[in-house]
């Protein structure tokens, strides 16, 4: 949970909790398109910057977590 309240001058003041996971039984977390896409880019943009001072071992585990998120961008809503 977060709170926050306008303050004189803009100043605010900002509160937090830890955060939370419930799961429920027969519903799997179903991440949102933008995320999974935001994951691909991340992925995409690390392969690119690494791939002249990474292991082919390392690249490949890079490109096997790639195609795992952009399976669940293509699936998720």
């Amino acid at each position: 949970m977060r709170c926050w309240e306008e303050r004189a001058q803009g100043r605010f003041r900002f509160a937090h909790t830890a955060p939370w996971f419930v799961e429920v039984e027969g519903r799997p977390l179903q991440p949102h398109r933008e995320e999974a896409e935001f994951l691909v880019r991340q992925v995409e943009a690390e392969i690119a910057r690494s791939s002249s001072v990474l292991s082919s071992q390392a690249l490949e585990e890079y490109r096997r977590a790639l195609n795992i998120y952009r399976s669940i961008a293509r699936t998720a809503k």
